[in-house]
Parts: C-alpha cells; sequence; structure tokens
C-alpha cells in the first residue's frame, strides 16, 4: 500500500512516501516561502524521485491541525485536489498525535507542545505501550501553566516535542525539574512520515471521502476572536449609554 503522508500545520512543510509500512522517501522543508509556495514542488520532486504517480497512491494522510490555520487549509486542499480526481481516501491525522511518532517506543510521557500565543499551547499527552501509541490527554488548546498542572499530577517524566519547546523551556524545567527532558531539535518539528506511519496504522473505517475531511484547529482564529471581543465592547458601550 502506498501512502502519501502530508503535514503543513507548522513552518515547516513535510511529506512523505511509505509502501507498506516502508518509508520510500521524505521532504521537509524549514524556509520562508510560504506552503502555497513549497507544498506542490515537494510533493512532485518526492513522487518522481520514487518514481510514483499520484494515480498510483492507496491513501493518503494529511495533518489536520491544530498549528497554523493557513498551513492546515493549504495541506488540507492540497491533499483534497490529489485525492478528488483519483477518488484516493484520506485519513484524518492530529498532528499532534503524529508527533508522538516522531519519537517511537519512548519509555517516558510524549508531550507536544506548539505555541498557540497568550501563553497557551495546543497540546496532547502519549504514552507507548506494548508497541502501541496510547493517549493520556487528548488533543487541548491551554495555558501553560494549566498543562503543567495536569503533568505534575501524572507524575511521570516527559519529554517535550514541538516548537513551544524553544519557548517554555525553562519554565518547564522550573516546574517539572528532571522530569521534564526536551527532545533533541531533529525530532520536534512535525514530519510526514509520521503523518503516513499514523494513517497506515489507522483502522480501514477511517478513511474518508476527499470532501469528508475536516480541520481541528481547536479554537477560533484570532481574527475571529479579536471581531468577537470588538462587537462585545461595542454592545456593552451601547448599554453604558442607554443606561
Amino acid at each position: 500500500m502506498l501512502v502519501l503522508g502530508i503535514d503543513t500545520s507548522s513552518s515547516s512543510a513535510s511529506v512523505a512516501l511509505l509502501d507498506d509500512g516502508q518509508l520510500l522517501g521524505e521532504v521537509l522543508v524549514n524556509s520562508t516561502k510560504t506552503h502555497s509556495q513549497k507544498l506542490l514542488p515537494i510533493i512532485d520532486q518526492l513522487l518522481c524521485n520514487c518514481d510514483v504517480k499520484v494515480k498510483d497512491l492507496d491513501l493518503i494522510g494529511v495533518a489536520t491541525g491544530p498549528g497554523s490555520f493557513t498551513g492546515v487549509r493549504i495541506g488540507l486542499s492540497t491533499a483534497k485536489g490529489l485525492a478528488h480526481p483519483f477518488n484516493i481516501p484520506l485519513v484524518e491525522v492530529s498532528t499532534l498525535e503524529a508527533m508522538g511518532y516522531n519519537l517511537v517506543f519512548a519509555d517516558t510521557l510524549v508531550c507536544p507542545i506548539f505555541d498557540a500565543r497568550r501563553d497557551q499551547v495546543y497540546t496532547r499527552v502519549m504514552a507507548w505501550e506494548q508497541g502501541l501509541l496510547k493517549t493520556i490527554i487528548a488533543d487541548e488548546n491551554c495555558l501553560i501553566d494549566e498543562l503543567m498542572d495536569q503533568l505534575e499530577a501524572l507524575a511521570r517524566p516527559v519529554t517535550f516535542i514541538g516548537d513551544g519547546v524553544l519557548k517554555f523551556e525553562t519554565r518547564l524545567k522550573e516546574r517539572l525539574g528532571e522530569r521534564a527532558i526536551m527532545a533533541p531539535q531533529n525530532t520536534r518539528m512535525p514530519r510526514g512520515s509520521s503523518v503516513a506511519q499514523c494513517a497506515f496504522d489507522k483502522p480501514e473505517n477511517a478513511r474518508r471521502k476527499y470532501d469528508d475531511v475536516k480541520a481541528n484547529y481547536l479554537r477560533k482564529s484570532e481574527a475571529e476572536r479579536t471581531y468577537e471581543e470588538n462587537q462585545q465592547a461595542g454592545q456593552g458601550a451601547e448599554l453604558s449609554e442607554k443606561e
């Protein structure tokens, strides 16, 4: 089974191709170019180097977030555009779940953290048990202090990955001490190979038609939140004037 994995949920774009679980190739680009500029070229490069055409694909796994709103949308629209003409099934993969595959068989808890601004993170807590990746805390958007409260209660060593490590490393170590382990730099970014493997491992009933795949943003966009705040402020001013 040929599986293409796509992840554009962070500043990096990564695609990978698996054949029955064997990695044929992977491309990861972490540059200032936008995903709309770099995604299709690296997919084309990968497939060409592996002598595979889009119509040969059996499955496409795509990271549906959380992460960059724009990045997730580009990844989803690209995956749908590839799948539609050839009726290739799609598999929704949580960016955070796929990150667990970056640290296969880790003997600690695995906790990806992505900077969600305003001292918040997108996160999930997982553990490898008997060869399977188990979810301890499901995908959530929370304050970093709230996450540390939950991890303190679990009282187990935790390996952190994701772009939030750079921002919150000092606070994590101060709060959790030796139980806070920072993953090496080369494992911290989302990878297309992890998305592809995660999609490959999911049961057949996880496969979707191209128009059934949805993003998992976990929260409203900054623009939506700002608009709602402005609306509430305007309503408050109107009430004050009436009073």
